[in-house]
């Protein structure tokens, strides 16, 4: 049971928003192709901001891939700045005014990231 490899990819529609109601649409892409071993691969992806000690805004959850699948898969996930002027996600803050936001991706055996984004609430 294996990841052949394990790729995400992060985009954002704007890079900047007004606080307490500003939003905008982050789009997480995932892709990996998996070894013909029999079991199933899981992987999770997220949204994130520092990379020491990491601020999940978003979380996919644990996701099932069967033995010898390509995965492309997009994933849109909204942001916002709430009335603290801290960009926010389902899952959580950034803690920031201006947050440098990446996606991550991590099966058993394989992870990655993306490029970092700049986003501020203003």
């Amino acid at each position: 049971m294996a990841w052949k490899f394990l790729n995400t990819r992060l985009e954002v529609n704007a890079t900047s928003m007004a606080c307490g109601d500003g939003k905008i649409i982050a789009t997480v892409s995932v892709s990996g192709e998996t070894d013909d071993d029999r079991q199933a691969n899981h992987y999770k992806a997220t949204v994130r901001d520092d990379h020491v000690i990491p601020d999940i805004l978003w979380d996919s959850g644990q996701i099932e891939v069967g033995p010898g699948e390509s995965l492309n898969q997009s994933f849109e996930v909204e942001l916002w700045c709430n009335k603290r002027c801290k960009l926010v996600g389902p899952a959580g803050s950034s803690h920031e005014r201006t947050a440098e936001i990446y996606s991550h991706v991590a099966g058993k055996e394989r992870e990655g990231q993306s490029n970092n984004i700049s986003v501020t609430c203003k």
